[in-house]
């Protein structure tokens, strides 16, 4: 888990026109947000999906 979780923190500032990729990353974030996690984690997670979310919603043109 941690291997892809580092490769979608390293990459979300270098993600620009991939939709597909953000979707993908934000279901897999589902996933993980889902379990029981520590709070640290959980906030982490959480704060991830939301810059994916934001970069998704500047890929479709809409307003932050």
């Amino acid at each position: 888990m941690g291997g892809l979780l580092d490769f979608i923190f390293a990459e979300v500032d270098q993600i620009k026109e991939d939709r597909a990729l953000i979707i993908a990353h934000l279901a897999y974030l589902d996933e993980i947000i889902a379990q029981r996690l520590s709070p640290e984690k959980d906030l982490k997670y959480r704060n991830l999906r939301k810059m994916l979310e934001m970069r998704l919603r500047e890929l479709n043109g809409e307003s932050p």
